[in-house]
């Protein structure tokens, strides 16, 4: 089963490869310089009150072009893959992969439905190796921490840390550039953690209000 959509700017390529288990391929192309392929496939788990959703293996690569690079191609891997990208300076061939958070509909039986997203995502580039460190919180009744929220560290080849990200998945991402990083004291279970100081945050997105 496949899809095909396109308008003045962009063709989209949708295919369902199998059923059970479910899997589909990708593909989108931009007039303005971008590309994006992938295949999914997921693995969900029922407990009742609630299903989740994990993307298998990672997402990627993903090639930020300009408009007259050629597509890079993917290696063969058996994971979840993507591509795409976005023209302009400085971002010639550069080359991401990244691996998707796990979503969890909720009161899937009785209660107003919500979704949430929790895990881990590190999102390489793979021709400078600058690397996205994202932690999607799981929402807790019990936690003082805002509902949904995101955090992140952006650092490069070397390991050092220059931006923060902060914010929320459904709502906004702030960024801000680290001026100095230092490591904090141990914790009562021996775990340290690095303390940023950073300069005033930016705003990278922010979603369009509800029509």
């Amino acid at each position: 089963m496949g899809l095909c959509l396109a308008d003045a700017h962009t063709l989209w390529v949708w295919s369902q490869v199998s059923h059970h288990p479910p899997s589909a391929a990708h593909y989108v192309f931009s007039k303005h310089g971008w590309s994006l392929w992938q295949e999914i496939t997921i693995s969900s788990k029922f407990r009742g009150k609630y299903i989740s959703i994990m993307p298998l293996g990672e997402l990627g690569p993903c090639a930020f072009l300009e408009q007259k690079d050629i597509l890079l191609k993917r290696e063969d891997s058996a994971d979840t893959k993507a591509c795409c990208g976005l023209p302009g300076e400085n971002t010639r061939g550069n080359h991401y992969v990244w691996r998707k958070s796990t979503s969890t509909v909720h009161n899937i039986i009785v209660g107003k439905l919500w979704i949430d997203q929790s895990g881990d995502i590190e999102i390489v580039n793979h021709k400078t190796n600058d690397r996205c460190q994202l932690k999607f919180l799981p929402y807790s009744y019990f936690s003082k921490e805002p509902a949904r929220k995101v955090t992140g560290v952006v650092s490069d080849s070397q390991g050092k840390a220059h931006y923060v990200l902060s914010g929320s998945w459904d709502e906004q991402m702030e960024c801000s550039k680290v001026v100095h990083s230092s490591p904090s004291s141990p914790t009562s279970d021996g775990k340290q953690k690095t303390v940023y100081q950073t300069l005033s945050a930016k705003l990278l997105w922010k979603k369009y209000p509800l029509p």
